[in-house]
């Protein structure tokens, strides 16, 4: 399965992510049904879309196992005079798409923003303490400690899906800092692009964990017109997080939150 016009090493990367203790976990993308009937649609579209994310919301795809291992086991990246791009296997073929390819896959606007990386700019303790009403971060600080649901929302999808965290427990900090770059108060965006690679790199690297990405490699293959696997036509998994009862999202229907709101709450 996949495993045709592969290197060694690519075979070797392949052995590596099917080794006991990593397991293919169905990616899990935004309901958004569940967030308008919890009021929380609009605010989670304005934070998404001050960097540039907002369009993000509408994509969803099912995780095929083939896809997933063939893309990790076979990614590279590079750039040439048209500018960066990322090489890999889908169906036995190598692909090479530049990054803005990338972005059009995934409903991404190009906002990129050279501040986002400037030093002094953001201070975790205080970002965090203000969201989470006055706690002290630390390293292994949870990202079930921001009150505020839309926040917590938005962690939990980019974790799922861009960060490649699977079901995520603990708060780093440069995820906390991209949740700040959303807020009123954040300068410049994340070059999503340069971490969506860095993360499947850093994933390939790693010796155990759910792999649950997959549903990302999909989106790529949707944009580039290949179809379902032919070893798995009809097996794949699709799922979605923000449903009504999902314990991430501790609200009422009725309790509708807005950007001036968050600002408030954060004290911002």
């Amino acid at each position: 399965m996949g495993l045709q016009n592969l290197t060694n090493d690519q075979k070797m990367n392949w052995e590596r992510l099917t080794k006991p203790g990593r397991a293919i976990q169905e990616t899990k993308f935004d309901d958004p049904f569940a967030l308008r009937e919890l009021g929380l649609r609009a605010l989670v579209q304005r934070l998404l879309g001050k960097v540039g994310l907002q369009g993000f919301l509408n994509y969803e795809a099912h995780t095929y196992e083939r896809y997933t291992l063939e893309f990790l086991s076979t990614l590279t990246k590079g750039g040439d005079e048209e500018g960066p791009f990322i090489t890999f296997h889908l169906n036995d073929e190598e692909q090479k798409m530049y990054y803005n390819e990338v972005m059009e896959a995934f409903g991404w606007d190009y906002v990129v923003d050279d501040d986002f990386i400037a030093p002094g700019v953001f201070n975790e303790a205080i970002f965090y303490g203000h969201i989470t009403n006055g706690l002290v971060w630390h390293v292994t600080c949870k990202s079930c400690s921001i009150p505020h649901p839309a926040l917590r929302f938005v962690h939990r999808f980019l974790a799922m899906t861009l960060f490649c965290h699977g079901e995520p427990t603990h708060l780093p900090k440069f995820d906390l800092k991209c949740l700040w770059a959303m807020t009123p108060e954040g300068v410049g965006c994340p070059n999503w692009v340069e971490i969506f690679v860095a993360n499947f790199l850093e994933l390939l690297r790693k010796e155990k964990g759910k792999i649950s990405m997959g549903g990302m490699v999909t989106l790529l293959a949707n944009y580039l017109d290949i179809g379902v696997p032919t070893d798995e036509e009809g097996n794949s998994l699709l799922q979605h997080l923000g449903t009504i009862e999902d314990r991430y999202l501790h609200t009422r229907p009725s309790n509708v939150y807005n950007f001036e709101q968050l600002k408030r709450a954060s004290m911002l």
